[in-house]
């Protein structure tokens, strides 16, 4: 293990990591992690698209307030000190972020997520989705630090009310060196690093990837078709600002003469024909049952559910006139 001196954070620290496969990409990697794709971090490191701005995440930012309580939790109950490290294996690609290094070298990484992902690690223990998502990152580790076992540790914190943060409770797991994973880590880090340097893009996930056109003849077709869209959105915002101050206007009369027509159920002059009529008020279902204690299931609910449909929603970006053969992006929402 080679020691590397940088400071977890800052941009010379961001440059190594993307020069490499980083612990915290190994579930990417793998095809694994809920939160990006293998051609997102593709794009990220072959500098493609910018990295995610994290700094809004309000997890992210739980977890970083709450994760010196975690590690004074480890020391106390190890009689330890973890020391934050960045280091490098021998192997040419493999980096890690160490949140703490015991005195024996021993790894340990340092979760303390929101209420309902630790409920759920305390319940289904290693089949929690956590679990199996950062233990990926806790082999790559070992295998970094050279050691036979590592540590991942999830804490609940709480605030004390002089403001303090403490664990309320925590788990934690051994993780074992496993070399069967390591060497399918290892196989497919290096493909993706040859990926990267190589700028051969991986294939997208239709479900969780952008679209964007690959061809000349693909991105032509596209920005024939973004121009009119762009053309026709910009036309119907202007009439929708004309329309809004004919309903103002329209609204504005109706009022004068529903104000002198006074107590009539009808009205009629001069081609306006006003008649006032009550509608019941609408049925809130869901206090209705538990009003009389019925319980109603999803189950239940899509015994009379109709088929699920597909909406697709168009955001026109404002672009300068430069940026004009952008490709303008299509999300799609299934309803």
């Amino acid at each position: 293990m080679k020691i590397v001196n940088l400071r977890q954070g800052s941009a010379e620290w961001l440059a190594w990591r993307d020069q490499g496969v980083s612990a915290s990409d190994i579930a990417v990697v793998l095809g694994i992690s809920p939160y990006k794709t293998p051609w997102r971090l593709w794009a990220e490191k072959a500098g493609k698209i910018p990295p995610e701005d994290l700094s809004g995440n309000m997890f992210v930012a739980h977890g970083k307030r709450c994760e010196p309580a975690v590690r004074a939790w480890f020391e106390a109950k190890h009689d330890t000190m973890l020391f934050p490290a960045c280091a490098e294996a021998d192997h040419p690609f493999i980096r890690a972020s160490f949140d703490g290094l015991s005195d024996d070298g021993i790894p340990v990484e340092l979760k303390a997520p929101s209420d309902s992902v630790f409920d759920e690690v305390v319940a289904l223990r290693e089949d929690a989705t956590a679990f199996r998502l950062y233990s990926c990152q806790v082999q790559a580790q070992i295998f970094v630090a050279g050691t036979d076992h590592g540590y991942l540790v999830f804490g609940r914190v709480i605030e004390k009310e002089n403001g303090s943060l403490v664990v309320d409770e925590a788990v934690e797991f051994r993780v074992d060196r496993d070399e069967a994973f390591i060497a399918d880590m290892l196989q497919k880090a290096e493909t993706f690093m040859e990926a990267v340097k190589s700028r051969k893009e991986p294939k997208k996930d239709p479900a969780r990837d952008s679209y964007s056109p690959a061809s000349d003849e693909e991105r032509q077709e596209w920005e024939v078709a973004a121009t009119e869209y762009r053309d026709a959105s910009a036309k119907i915002d202007a009439l929708k600002a004309e329309i809004a101050a004919l309903t103002l206007k329209q609204d504005t009369a109706k009022e004068r003469l529903i104000k002198q027509m006074g107590q009539f159920a009808q009205a009629e002059a001069s081609g306006i024909l006003i008649t006032r009529y009550i509608s019941k008020g609408r049925v809130d279902y869901t206090a209705l049952l538990e009003h009389h204690k019925v319980a109603v299931s999803d189950a239940d609910l899509d015994k009379f559910r109709g088929a699920s449909s597909e909406s697709v929603k168009v955001s026109v970006k404002k672009v300068k006139p430069a940026d004009t053969q952008s490709v303008s992006p299509v999300v799609a929402v299934a309803a």
